[in-house]
């Protein structure tokens, strides 16, 4: 197959260009109908997205003639998830009066969004499982093209045909399930579909539901994907299938159990620790300040301890600090820190926070003109 290339300019990082086509099929756009574009090559470029009346690769080509091709493997993949698109929402609509209201294909899975927010588990179930059945069934997928009279007598359609369309329509009819316009590309045979399976779903827009699903391939992998995880987590837990969401609960109750013993501990140790800082105090133009130089549990509990009427506390380490005390303007200092060292901080009168490359050497000396 080739083309021509009659303009490329460059666009972000990538190029764009308009092409003419000599012989072969155009690249299918992105985002029409729904459904994901082509790639491919042409020359050695890669096309990144297909635009309705250009393409982005990713590196610039001259104006001349090339050869190109096409993902054909992508292609099958896209008509196995779109098709079991066309089966939930033609499930959904024929046994429950649900349609179909949004659809997008993503290059990790597909949403349909439901026209309601009340669906059941067991109306989800049940709706995957005679997705599957139809899938097993074998069912032929019909392409055909009639006039926009013909169609507008038709009864059967899931959804009325848009304005925006003119001229002859195009339709897919899985027999006893849907029949819709539609655009894009599908399977013959519902077998070559394979697998159905939500991944999720979730409240949107106050009155729908979205559904995120995954058919064929994808759906096998994610099966085995998740299917090596749940081994993994069998092997670190020593346990089966089924015992695993009990150690998993249990594991998150002794470290939330740990944690709050762990936060008493640093209560305590910042109490007596306060202490000792509260006597070595370095003297900074007169004023009391405690350098703590870590950023921890300890350090977020001294300033229950610490008089910061009487000293000013700093803590942290590794670009990252708190400064407490009511003896100076603690955002005015930021500032001043700010305005030094372009660094990032902010504040309030009596406590504020700052990051950024400067140590405690780089605080103490600013500390001490500020205070001049």
């Amino acid at each position: 197959m080739r083309l021509r290339v009659d303009e490329c300019k460059k666009s972000k990082k990538a190029y764009e260009i308009k092409v003419n086509y000599i012989g072969g099929e155009a690249y299918y756009p992105d985002g029409k109908g729904g459904q994901l574009g082509d790639r491919g090559s042409i020359g050695d470029a890669q096309v990144i997205e297909v635009r309705k009346d250009s393409i982005i690769v990713d590196r610039e080509l001259s104006l001349e003639e090339y050869e190109y091709s096409i993902n054909r493997d992508r292609q099958v993949d896209i008509a196995v998830q779109h098709t079991g698109e066309h089966l939930f929402s033609g499930i959904a609509f024929r046994d429950y009066g649900l349609k179909n209201v949004g659809f997008r294909m993503a290059e990790e899975y597909t949403t349909v969004d439901l026209d309601s927010a009340d669906i059941s588990l067991e109306m989800i179930e049940a709706m995957e499982r005679e997705v599957n059945r139809s899938i097993r069934e074998g069912i032929d997928v019909a392409d055909f093209t009639i006039s926009r009279g013909e169609a507008e007598k038709r009864e059967e359609l899931r959804k009325e045909i848009s304005d925006k369309i003119v001229g002859d329509i195009r339709f897919i009819e899985i027999s006893g399930v849907d029949v819709c316009a539609c655009g894009g590309f599908h399977v013959e045979n519902t077998r070559e579909i394979q697998l159905f399976k939500f991944i999720n779903w979730e409240k949107v827009k106050g009155n729908y539901t979205r559904f995120y699903f995954l058919c064929g391939e994808r759906a096998i992998e994610d099966y085995k994907r998740k299917n090596t995880i749940i081994k993994e987590a069998n092997r670190l837990f020593s346990s089966k299938d089924h015992e695993i969401l009990g150690f998993i609960e249990n594991t998150l109750k002794d470290k939330k159990e740990t944690e709050s013993k762990l936060k008493n501990l640093s209560i305590q140790y910042a109490e007596l620790l306060s202490k000792d800082l509260m006597r070595e105090a370095a003297e900074v133009e007169d004023k009391k300040v405690i350098f703590y130089p870590e950023n921890d549990s300890v350090a977020n509990s001294l300033s229950r301890f610490i008089d910061d009427e009487s000293c000013i506390l700093i803590f942290g380490g590794e670009g990252q600090y708190t400064l407490i005390s009511k003896l100076i303007d603690c955002k005015e200092f930021i500032g001043t820190l700010r305005d030094r060292f372009n660094i990032k901080g902010g504040g309030n009168q009596i406590r504020g926070s700052f990051k950024g490359d400067l140590g405690s050497e780089d605080i103490i000396s600013t500390l001490a003109e500020f205070l001049k």
